[in-house]
């Protein structure tokens, strides 16, 4: 539908599911922050295996900061041509 989209009604819709996936990525990088904390807290030995859980968590947490911001950037996007498109 991204490549397809001419209308504002097309354009609306688009924003609208970025939209709802920039609320779910916010939602899963406070959740993924809270497991990083949590993995942080543990002290582990140097001779660990690398990726250690505090690794992952925190990759994880960068991850889903980068799709919202990549959603709120589509958001962003689609309003603009939205609001610059033809009404239909």
């Amino acid at each position: 539908m991204v490549k397809e989209a001419r209308t504002v009604q097309q354009y609306t819709v688009l924003a609208d599911y970025y939209q709802a996936r920039t609320r779910m990525f916010k939602q899963k990088a406070a959740e993924a922050m809270h497991l990083w904390a949590e993995r942080n807290a543990v002290i582990s030995p140097v001779y660990e295996k690398w990726p250690r859980p505090v690794d992952s968590a925190h990759n994880l947490y960068d991850y889903y900061v980068a799709m919202e911001n990549d959603s709120a950037t589509k958001v962003a996007h689609f309003s603009h041509l939205a609001d610059a498109a033809p009404y239909q």
